[in-house]
């Protein structure tokens, strides 16, 4: 029998956890608290920028159309690479962009490759030439860059392979270059929390966790030896489920990381979780990644509100006292520099070691967050920002502050009025992901819901300000619109009436199959078409009470709602409302819902 409370941690970081972040949303010349030394000003909000920024920072459209985009890299030559997350056939992975006459704009666009993934960067090797990497989801590639040339010519090498796929959960691989010749891959965890039965309710997590052998971690490969495999690496560090923030700051002679916390706390145990649990738990981690570090997933999360790494419920048995609650015994899993809250959905990261932002930028780490869709609906769904986090001698040296956020948008006239705006992590205006620093000191920000490369540079001016141009020539696709154009009166939000059943959709199914019925990509399927919600309405109502088996083709699995937590007149309510919307056929009536549950019955029993 696995003893499943004995799992331990080791504490590395020397100070008092914080909750959430300092913000910068202050009068002029205030002063944070708990932040750095130096005033920070309030950020401004532009409405035809969409988001906020600091005083005297300047965005400029620097391109607009690519779709799909994840991460970037910049050259010597400040040419700007872009990646697709994933791919059509017909489409180039990586796009290539440069700015020839210096307005913040681009001039010049190439797309090549076949590549599609998370991750890419710019290194010079020890005889000065300069190469591009880039990441798929089970190999990583390099080109030769020429100077004066805007994109790579001749064939890719393959520096790594033999990375297991993981299907749709984590596939990607983020990578980082140290300048000693060192290649550092995140490899993701294929699954939630390693369970027994993949996201399933009530499941033990499996001890020792196999995911971890090739997975869950970093491995270390030589940046200039081609054709590696990763069983030939070194497996630097692991118990870390997905880390697509991920970097190495020369400045601080270290590996950084923030990790996506593990789901559904709340759903798997609702008798140990509430939703507000649910919500902000468990932490988005920001480590520190050294040589053989340990995390702690699967066996542990982190809980930023009590500053301690508890053991995870899936390796306490039923019945514990305070299972899920209890904190792992010190000695070898580490805490993080920093616990953000759950499901802020971190994206990338850069350091900002370059020459042209004020001083106070210079030292520590940016951190994209884009909101993830695990908050829903309780409290609102947060992240939508950039956090710039101090570090000095490889630590945290204040609490992070907010840098630029704002980019879910404007509450639109339509959304419910009963539930917080946004719910669902596809309700953002903008959904920010990919962050890279050039040699000329710009930022480049990445927009993957409107396609939007910004380019982020500090000018000196007393304002914050926009490149209205590109707006004023018709660049910019779907400008953000001010309340008056959404019909918002001043004083307050238009209040929709919704139905029951459009009420527990919102509440219970928006979050995975969306408030639209499209669902999410390898994650909930769409309800529009679907043939089982269209379909016979007793049959649907069982299914439903029931669940539905684990399946290859989607990451998530609903687990069956006989035993609560709707009333069987709250799923009556709302099956009826999706079938109506979705599927345009009647609604459940009484004794359909009387004979399912009569069915189920029978069954459980």
């Amino acid at each position: 029998m696995i003893l499943r409370s004995s799992i331990a941690f080791v504490m590395l970081a020397c100070f008092s956890p914080l909750v959430g972040e300092t913000s910068l949303a202050l009068d002029a010349g205030a002063e944070p608290s708990g932040a750095l030394n130096a005033p920070q000003p309030s950020l401004i909000h532009h409405e035809a920028l969409g988001f906020a920024l600091p005083p005297g920072f300047r965005a400029t459209l620097y391109h607009q159309g690519f779709t799909n985009l994840r991460a970037f890299a910049v050259s010597s030559d400040n040419v700007v690479f872009a990646i697709r997350r994933n791919r059509l056939p017909w489409q180039a992975g990586i796009i290539a962009m440069r700015d020839d006459d210096g307005d913040g704009r681009v001039d010049r666009t190439r797309e090549f490759g076949s590549v599609g993934g998370s991750s890419l960067a710019v290194r010079v090797d020890e005889n000065g030439q300069e190469w591009l990497y880039a990441s798929a989801t089970t190999e990583i590639f390099r080109w030769p860059l020429i100077p004066g040339e805007i994109a790579p010519r001749g064939r890719r090498q393959r520096i790594a392979y033999g990375f297991l796929r993981n299907g749709r959960e984590h596939p990607y691989k983020p990578m980082a270059f140290d300048d000693a010749g060192n290649m550092f891959v995140m490899v993701g965890a294929p699954s939630n929390a390693c369970m027994e039965k993949r996201r399933t309710k009530g499941s033990l997590g499996l001890y020792p966790c196999p995911q971890l052998e090739r997975q869950a971690g970093v491995w270390r490969f030589d940046a200039d030896t081609r054709d590696q495999h990763q069983n030939s690496a070194e497996h630097y560090a692991t118990g870390i489920r997905n880390m697509l923030a991920f970097g190495w700051s020369r400045q601080q002679d270290a590996l950084f990381g923030v990790s996506h916390g593990r789901d559904f706390l709340n759903r798997y145990y609702p008798e140990l979780f509430s939703p507000r649990d649910g919500a902000e738990l468990p932490s988005e981690e920001f480590h520190r990644i050294d040589r053989g570090s340990n995390s702690g997933w699967p066996y542990t999360y982190y809980d930023h509100e009590v500053g301690e790494r508890r053991i995870a419920p899936e390796y306490e048995p039923e019945g514990h006292p305070d299972r899920g609650r209890n904190r792992a015994e010190e000695g070898f899993y580490q805490d993080p520099l920093y616990g953000f809250p759950g499901h802020w959905a971190p994206m990338s990261m850069a350091f900002y070691e370059a020459e042209g932002f004020p001083e106070v930028y210079r030292h520590g780490a940016f951190i994209v967050f884009k909101g993830g869709w695990g908050r829903n609906p309780n409290p609102p769904q947060q992240g939508y920002r950039i956090s710039f986090a101090p570090l000095a001698d490889g630590e945290l040296a204040d609490a992070p502050i907010v840098f630029a956020n704002g980019f879910e948008g404007v509450r639109p006239a339509d959304f419910p009025g009963d539930i917080p705006f946004p719910a669902s992590h596809l309700d953002g205006a903008m959904a920010p992901q990919g962050l890279a620093v050039g040699p000329d000191g710009a930022m480049y920000l990445g927009d993957a819901r409107g396609w939007n490369i910004w380019r982020i540079t500090y000018e000196g001016d007393e304002t914050a300000s926009v490149d209205l141009a590109a707006i004023a020539s018709g660049e910019i696709v779907e400008a953000p619109l001010d309340r008056s154009e959404l019909g918002l009166p001043e004083g307050g939000l238009v209040m929709a009436r919704v139905s029951p059943g459009q009420k527990a959709y919102n509440l219970e199914c928006a979050a995975c199959h969306q408030r639209d019925g499209g669902g999410a990509p390898g994650f909930a399927p769409a309800l529009k078409g679907s043939a089982i919600l269209g379909g016979d309405a007793v049959s649907l109502a069982h299914y439903v009470l029931t669940g539905p088996a684990p399946s290859r083709q989607w990451s998530n699995v609903m687990e069956g709602y006989g035993e609560g937590p709707l009333t069987m007149q709250e799923l009556q309510a709302v099956l009826s409302y999706a079938r109506e919307r979705f599927a345009a056929v009647p609604p459940v009536t009484d004794e359909e819902m009387a004979q399912a549950v009569q069915w189920y019955e029978e069954t459980r029993d």
